[in-house]
Formats: structure tokens, sequence, C-alpha cells
């Protein structure tokens, strides 16, 4: 998001609403089943065992991939990285947690 400078800028979490962010979240796990679905296979992308995030995943949801984008959404959080509900580059998003 912009400011009145026209500088980039994130705006706090709680500036979001909870429907916002659950467009967001809902939009970043089709995403991720769509990545899944194109490159995946048995032991293909966001596929149990196999993408970067498998070691950190707690398995608890076992819907799809929501487990990786939980994943995901905690390293972001865990390495202080405030995320825009606004910006939907999912592999953006993917890239800064792996780093």
């Amino acid at each position: 998001m912009n400011n009145l400078f026209g500088e980039n800028v994130t705006a706090p979490e709680d500036y979001y609403s909870t429907e916002q962010k659950e467009k967001w979240y809902k939009a970043f796990v089709k995403w991720a089943d769509e990545e899944y679905f194109k490159k995946g296979d048995i032991s293909g992308r966001f596929c149990c065992g196999y993408e970067w995030c498998c070691d950190l995943c707690k398995q608890e949801k076992a819907n799809g991939c929501e487990d990786c984008v939980d994943t995901i959404i905690e390293q972001l959080k865990t390495k202080n990285i405030f995320i825009d509900y606004e910006d939907f580059d999912f592999e953006k998003w993917e890239v800064l947690a792996n780093e």
C-alpha cells in the first residue's frame, strides 16, 4: 500500500479486516493447491515430505495445502515479516519465508 507521500509501506496487521485476511488466506491456499496440481505428483511441489516447508509442518489440518500455507505464514511471522494482505503475489511470500 502507498502512503500519502507515494512511498510503499506495509500497514500494521490490525489495519486489515478479518474478511480481508480470510480472503487473502483462501487465495493463498488456492494458489498452493494449483501449484501442487500443476507441478506436483506423489512426491512433488507442496506434497508432504518434498517442499522446504515440510520439515516445519505440523500437519494439523490435512486439507490440501492449508498446512503448507500455515507453515509459510508462521515462518513469515517468525522472521518478523509483516504480511500485506492486499498483496496476492504468493510466490513472493513463499520466497520471503524460505530466505
